[in-house]
């Protein structure tokens, strides 16, 4: 499947898709799970850690940024014409545009397009946001028995592998201190903020319908109620969410697919 920016195919410009440094595919952000917005936890100041926000009601996503890199062949005056029929797409539409890949379709809009001239060639970066990424269609899998688990469901039936994740047995930053002292440093013992745990893994599927599934399965994991307990290797149980959502990079797509998922999660407790 080609791509194509509301039906008109990007061939009609000339653009061919390239390669996001690390991945083979020329797309990268259409996987991502948003972070979300408004108010998600409440800092009590003298309670260590956060109040954090779970309800149903209290659950709200931003958009993601989706950039597509390509190129251009041929002289600039040819490169101009192409762009220019671009430019002549993206202010025709009145509404959202829809960007069309062979990775999904996604309601977007155009933010910037940013050509770089070489001899007999551009290189080409369009950003594009969706402000109301789709994050339906996908089923928390059943329960199981593993090393590694998510609210009890093991990581591997999301096509996931834990990697590496920073910060599990780090000491918290003090909270702000509230003090006035005069002509010399003062200090006040402050309660401490929540630990924050840099997780790392790899995705890995079968092929791209499989890959597919799994990410929309992780959404409908992180987007659900109340917090999530994540276990890792059966040494240690972390009670939080991913406020900030995830961001899945350096995906290659071949005879199978691998990616990369990064999350910072937000944590209760530790144990």
């Amino acid at each position: 499947m080609a791509y194509t920016l509301n039906t008109v195919n990007f061939d009609n410009y000339d653009i061919i898709p390239g390669h996001i440094t690390g991945s083979n595919i020329a797309i990268k952000g259409a996987f991502d799970m948003p972070a979300r917005i408004g108010d998600t936890f409440h800092d009590w100041g003298d309670e260590d850690g956060y109040e954090l926000y779970t309800e149903a009601d209290e659950l709200f996503f931003g958009g993601r940024d989706i950039i597509f890199e390509g190129h251009i062949t041929g002289g600039r005056s040819a490169i101009y014409t192409a762009l220019q029929g671009l430019y002549s797409n993206i202010a025709a539409a009145s509404g959202l545009s829809v960007f069309s890949t062979p990775y999904g379709d996604f309601n977007v809009l155009p933010k910037s397009a940013t050509p770089k001239h070489y001899n007999g060639l551009s290189t080409l970066k369009i950003e594009f946001r969706e402000p109301v990424p789709d994050l339906t269609g996908g089923s928390v899998p059943a329960s199981g028995t593993s090393n590694y688990t998510i609210d009890g469901v093991p990581m591997a039936s999301f096509g996931l592998y834990a990697s590496e994740y920073d910060g599990v047995i780090g000491l918290p930053e003090s909270k702000q201190q509230f003090f006035t002292q005069i002509e010399k440093e003062g200090y006040q013992v402050s309660k401490r903020k929540a630990n924050e745990i840099d997780f790392t893994g790899l995705l890995i599927a079968d092929d791209l319908d499989a890959f597919k599934t799994n990410i929309k399965n992780l959404y409908a994991l992180f987007s659900s109620a109340g917090e999530r307990t994540i276990n890792l290797r059966n040494q240690v149980s972390i009670v939080g969410i991913p406020a900030e959502g995830f961001k899945v990079t350096k995906v290659l797509v071949s005879a199978f697919v691998i990616a990369e998922l990064n999350m910072k999660l937000l944590a209760s407790s530790i144990t």
